[in-house]
């Protein structure tokens, strides 16, 4: 169920209108409830699978305040990898033991689903596991709030990826909620945001994107570059759309989500661009995998080597596909060439915003590379593609060229009034009291008037459903 059709709109508006009259703690059960049916709707096995790992979760958390805190954080921690490594990752296995063995025809032909959002949840519950264990965490002892905590519909297929020490405090506060209009509005406008992006941006570049890649690797240089530059903006059009739905929808209830996307295409080094995309992802990469890997700690190789293959996991963690372990080892590679730029000539090269607009030009670039790596069909096709970037060997640009390329500056644009507009928490606040009620109710008509026309029969799925 995407947060753009009608039938998720109709879930949050009689979701919220139990939540608001039911009392003190019906007002969790009530999510509860909706979490649940959320999750129903994607089919019985998909709650199923939820359920049962958060009950192991649960469980393992409680069990830590005992003497066997060892043994329940390896049950806890192994069996969410492993829910997470059979569902996701099993034909990817199998398709590349049987390069090398022959295995029996069963095995193959096993077939498996994949549960929307379990790259999400199970990456939450791990780091709840690990806090617990580490001791920055008590356990939750409620299940009913530990369930809204993992299952929240607001976030639970596409994160944002909570930490349970900013989350599960808020939903232990559920029965204190009001009704708030400025945080009302504030939920409107961010989920009107999303949709839009989503609708209007998203949805309309998929179609060329899909256009250019299904051509393979008979694209022309300059194609594949618009190719790339397209997908990349489709990608962060249509995630931080779900981000802000997500913020949106949290809002409603009372919650605080993290923000997930800082206008990442603004970044003038690897670094800058991981602490602006994804950012739930990044901060959990960096404090379950680099930091434990020795990554800050033992000397500037080991964290070369950490930072690496951290990003190689990353990549692996966006699907069972050699592409997305290149795309991971690529950004580790960038990360890594930054560390190392950084240590050696950086300094002398004096800055200014001249240097950082440079920058922040030539990283767009790589990584708009990188994002071909992401997209690409067929592994063959990847390297072909590649070559034709990087060095214009086939060099032809047709009459298209010109409105691909001044689709991408608007585009571009639009990214830098996103920045501009977050930047100034006060255009809000002089649209509602300097601009005419009349011309407010006209904006958000046109708003309401382009979303209907964009509106198609059969929704595109939000990307990251897939992960």
């Amino acid at each position: 169920m995407g947060f753009h059709t009608p039938q998720f709109l109709i879930l949050v508006f009689i979701a919220f209108v139990l939540f608001a009259v039911a009392k003190g703690r019906y007002k969790l059960v009530v999510l509860a409830t909706f979490d649940a049916l959320f999750y129903l709707y994607a089919g019985i096995m998909h709650l199923a699978l939820l359920v049962g790992a958060s009950l192991v979760s649960y469980y393992s958390g409680i069990m830590m305040t005992g003497r066997r805190k060892k043994l329940a954080v390896v049950i806890g921690v192994g069996l969410n990898l492993l829910n997470l490594a059979f569902f996701k990752y099993y034909h990817f296995v199998l398709e590349n033991l049987s390069r090398f063995a022959t295995l029996p025809p069963g095995l193959i032909s096993l077939k498996t689903i994949l549960p929307i959002g379990i790259s999400f949840y199970t990456f939450q519950l791990v780091a709840y596991l690990i806090d617990v264990y580490r001791g920055d965490l008590k356990p939750i002892k409620s299940f009913l709030e530990f369930w809204v905590f993992i299952s929240f519909f607001g976030q639970v297929i596409a994160g944002p990826i909570m930490r349970a020490s900013a989350f599960a405090p808020q939903v232990a506060s559920t029965s204190e909620w009001e009704f708030d209009s400025e945080r009302f509005k504030k939920a409107v406008l961010l989920f009107t945001l999303g949709l839009m992006k989503k609708l209007l941006i998203a949805d309309s570049l998929a179609p060329l994107v899909d256009k250019y890649f299904s051509r393979g690797s008979a694209m022309s240089s300059v194609d594949i570059w618009i190719a790339a530059y397209l997908f990349g903006f489709q990608v962060y059009y249509d995630f931080s759309a779900y981000s802000d739905m997500a913020l949106g929808v949290g809002h409603l209830f009372g919650y605080d989500l993290a923000q997930n996307f800082r206008c990442p295409y603004l970044s003038e080094n690897p670094s800058e661009f991981w602490s602006r995309w994804h950012i739930t992802l990044s901060t959990w990469i960096r404090d379950y995998l680099y930091i434990p890997m020795g990554g800050s700690r033992n000397g500037f190789t080991r964290g070369l080597v950490a930072v690496v293959l951290s990003m190689c996991i990353s990549g692996l963690w966006h699907g069972a596909s050699w592409t997305f372990v290149l795309w991971g080892l690529y950004h580790g590679l960038l990360s890594a060439g930054h560390r190392i730029w950084e240590k050696t000539l950086a300094k002398r090269i004096r800055g200014g915003k001249l240097i950082r607009c440079l920058n922040v030009f030539l990283f767009l670039q790589l990584t708009m590379i990188g994002w071909v790596f992401f997209r690409v069909q067929l592994m063959s096709d990847l390297v072909p593609l590649l070559r034709k970037m990087i060095t214009f060997s086939d060099f032809s640009a047709g009459p298209h060229v010109a409105a691909y390329l001044s689709l991408v500056v608007c585009l571009y644009g639009l990214h830098i009034a996103e920045y501009v507009g977050r930047r100034s928490t006060q255009i809000y606040a002089r649209w509602s009291q300097r601009v005419p009620l009349a011309i407010r109710g006209l904006g958000w008509a046109s708003i309401a008037f382009l979303i209907c026309l964009f509106i198609r029969p059969k929704p595109n799925a939000f990307i990251y459903f897939q992960f």
